[in-house]
């Protein structure tokens, strides 16, 4: 009886953890006045499943931290004069070559769900916010996006003052399991052994 039970629940958790990697992480990135600084991070797991989670959110009041002087002062070691080689300074190297790959891999697992940007901003010379506007318009108004969801980018330039307002609504999503590929090929590149 106890056995059986031990084993349902083994089983119960090995489906949970294979329902985490295999449906999609979401992570939902809301700026709003950017002047102000007001951001919201919040994280969704199981594809929906779950209501979002808040990770950070800047409208909330901080929690004061212990200042300094609280604890006592560690002394500082020494520093030998003698230089010693550091073991494992290949592995960083190979690492740092490696990394790019990574990158590029982790990217490309990543989709965009949302993308909504609307800003309003200017520079206090109109001759620099339509530079600046003219810079950035066949980006916004003729880019070609890839899968996922269309974006939405609105871009106002005010050219009698300075200012930066608006809002940004960006979701990502990936799927865990397949962020293991690219993984595993950093960690065999990292340190395989022989080299």
């Amino acid at each position: 009886m106890v056995l059986s039970i031990l084993l349902w629940a083994l089983l119960a958790l090995v489906l949970v953890v294979l329902a985490v990697l295999a449906l999609p992480v979401r992570l939902r990135l809301h700026a709003q006045s950017f002047s102000m600084g007001r951001i919201r991070l919040e994280l969704g797991l199981l594809g929906g499943l779950v209501p979002w989670i808040a990770m950070a959110d800047s409208s909330r009041p901080r929690k004061a931290r212990p200042s300094a002087g609280a604890g006592a002062a560690r002394p500082q070691k020494a520093r030998t004069a003698k230089k010693r080689r550091r073991p494992g300074r290949g592995r960083a190297a190979r690492m740092l070559r490696a990394g790019p790959a990574l990158i590029g891999g982790v990217l490309g697992c990543v989709r965009v769900d949302r993308f909504h940007v609307d800003c309003t901003f200017g520079l206090g010379d109109p001759a620099e916010t339509g530079q600046v506007f003219g810079a950035l318009a066949p980006f916004v108004y003729g880019a070609r996006w890839g899968r996922g969801a269309a974006p939405s980018v609105k871009l106002t330039p005010v050219f009698d003052r300075a200012c930066l307002e608006g809002e940004a609504d960006v979701t990502l999503a990936v799927t865990p399991i397949r962020l293991l590929g690219p993984v595993l090929r950093f960690g065999w590149a990292s340190f395989r052994p022989g080299r």
